[in-house]
């Protein structure tokens, strides 16, 4: 599949920035800009309301080499999408993360150099794009994105999107239901 194409595919599945940020993205560490602090993310709740239950917690059977699949939750220092495979050949993992408010995202446990982990924020801070060359470790990121009432991942392997079901909630790894998984943050009463 040319560029070309492989464009107008996640053009089609709308995630053009995955294709065109990715092509051109920067090391890992230049994905770690910061975002001027706000007041909603100095208070010790978020008027945007609370996470839903089933994202919350790291999953604790999470590790290297598990099935192919991915890892989304929220904890106090965030969301963290983590990605793995079972085997030692090459799989292609990426995504788009979208937030409603302004984000931030640091590397965890990512390769670097010529084939290396790669993450872009978009210009708004509200979009990013990232691409794991895995090799059966774990990749993840975690994403500061200030109680954005909304965040959504959208996720790939080897240019596909994966099946929800490879998409595992939360500390209790429930499986997603749809990709692209999006969290809406449950109202304050």
């Amino acid at each position: 599949m040319t560029t070309t194409t492989r464009r107008r595919v996640y053009a089609a599945a709308g995630a053009v920035s995955l294709a065109a940020g990715l092509a051109v993205a920067a090391p890992s560490s230049a994905g770690a800009a910061t975002l001027p602090t706000t007041a909603a993310t100095t208070t010790a709740g978020c008027t945007t309301g609370t996470v839903p239950p089933q994202f919350r917690g790291k999953p604790a059977a999470l590790k290297a080499g598990l099935p192919l699949g991915y890892w989304v939750w929220h904890d106090t220092a965030g969301w963290h999408v983590a990605a793995t495979h079972a085997t030692r050949h090459k799989v292609v993992l990426t995504g788009v993360v979208r937030t409603s408010n302004p984000m931030r995202a640091t590397g965890v446990k990512l390769e670097h150099g010529l084939h290396g982990d790669r993450w872009v924020v978009g210009p708004n801070h509200r979009t990013l794009t990232f691409r794991f060359t895995n090799y059966g470790g774990l990749d993840a990121l975690r994403i500061g994105a200030d109680c954005s009432a909304t965040v959504s991942f959208t996720l790939y392997a080897d240019g596909h999107k994966v099946a929800a079901s490879r998409i595992h909630l939360g500390s209790a790894a429930v499986a997603a239901t749809v990709n692209p998984v999006v969290m809406r943050r449950i109202p304050a009463v």
